[in-house]
């Protein structure tokens, strides 16, 4: 290992290098920007801009609105689709309840009449 470390090169001593001694950064005269003119093109584009602007929103609010009513005439009419399906289950209920085989033949009988099983079709 004695021979590796004679026969490796060594790194040489790193030099300082003398900087001279500043007293700061130099400071240069701060140039102030003229003032920005607009001219009428600008002024034509600013004023378009702002008008686009403007209607952008007004319609956006807009659209707000007329969703939120579509939103609240669908609710109304969904309960009114379950009110009248329900009603409709009610009534055919009601239908199967009235034609019951059993039901019309105590009718017949209270009124007199008799059963002729010659004369019985069943229609669906």
């Amino acid at each position: 290992m004695e021979a590796l470390q004679r026969v490796a090169p060594q790194p040489a001593p790193r030099r300082q290098i003398e900087r001279p001694i500043t007293r700061g950064p130099k400071r240069s005269a701060v140039v102030l920007p003229k003032t920005v003119t607009w001219n009428k093109l600008d002024k034509r584009f600013a004023g378009v801009a702002m008008i686009a602007l403007f209607v952008c929103t007004l319609v956006t609010i807009i659209m707000g609105v007329k969703a939120a009513e579509a939103k609240a005439q669908l609710a109304e009419t969904s309960a009114q689709v379950s009110e009248i399906q329900k009603r409709n289950n009610d009534l055919k209920q009601e239908v199967g309840d009235l034609a019951n085989p059993e039901r019309l033949g105590k009718i017949a009988k209270r009124s007199g009449l008799a059963l002729h099983n010659q004369n019985v079709r069943i229609v669906n």
